[in-house]
């Protein structure tokens, strides 16, 4: 009877330790997704390069399976936002914005904003645009090509500033505040 209850007492340990190692390993994986490189098995390691000054004509497929043209935002300043579906500091720079926008269900009227979840699939972008509650257009960038066009290193988050009449102006690793978007882009609200 001592040494089943030894057993069953090390057999619980032995679980216990299991659970606590996998639940630091995928805490460390979250936390380690954002900021890190994402590589597109696609390319060959080569990113095109692409001068500040250029335009922004990529075609991507949005949240609800719609075709978004970035070539139709040349008409006024455009921020485009990078970002995974776990990265923290891509939700909670999203999240910052809509809190701030006057009318929180519509999307901003001077200046256009783009969300672009890098890997994501359809129906992870409709959750994320419905959980965070964002007015403005999200799409997807399956194969980070539109990724490894604007961004360099292609690291998420990662925030591209358009201007009409000087191309893009802004290519950003990391997260920004809205004062600081402001400041290049022109107000939001």
């Amino acid at each position: 009877m001592g040494n089943l209850k030894l057993k069953l007492k090390l057999k619980l340990k032995l679980k216990l330790i299991f659970f606590f190692a996998l639940l630091i390993s995928l805490s460390m994986s979250l936390f380690f997704s954002c900021g890190s490189r994402i590589d597109n098995v696609l390319n060959d390691g080569t990113r095109g390069s692409y001068a500040l000054s250029s335009n922004i004509n990529f075609q991507l497929t949005t949240y609800d399976n719609q075709t978004l043209d970035l070539s139709q935002f040349n008409e006024k300043n455009t921020v485009i936002f990078f970002g995974q579906l776990y990265c923290g500091s891509c939700n909670e720079e999203a999240q910052s914005i809509v809190n701030s926008l006057t009318d929180k269900t519509v999307a901003p009227t001077n200046v256009h904003l783009v969300s672009i979840l890098v890997g994501a699939t359809l129906e992870e972008a409709q959750w994320w645009k419905t959980y965070y509650q964002v007015p403005w257009s999200v799409a997807i960038d399956g194969t980070t090509s539109t990724l490894t066009s604007l961004c360099p290193k292609r690291v998420v988050p990662c925030i591209v500033i358009y201007k009409p009449s000087e191309g893009i102006v802004l290519r950003h690793i990391g997260t920004m505040s809205l004062t600081e978007i402001e400041n290049i882009s022109g107000s939001i609200n």
